[in-house]
């Protein structure tokens, strides 16, 4: 993690806090909805499913490596 002072270290915190429980109430400011747990466990297994991120997958968590 960056060397932040404190007050800079809090409002990072808190910035971290927030995004966490919107997504934990479904809340999603890159699509400006309430996302209702059906359309956020179908969005994350897309996510999951996405090509373009599983590219990105760190190769030492295969079990066959």
């Amino acid at each position: 993690m960056e060397n932040f002072a404190p007050a800079e270290e809090n409002t990072y915190a808190m910035s971290v806090w927030r995004r966490i429980e919107e997504k934990l109430t479904g809340r999603d400011p890159r699509r400006g909805e309430v996302l209702t747990v059906e359309k956020q466990v179908d969005l994350l297994i897309s996510e999951a499913r996405d090509v373009e991120k599983l590219c990105l997958l760190y190769e030492g968590w295969t079990s066959w490596v």
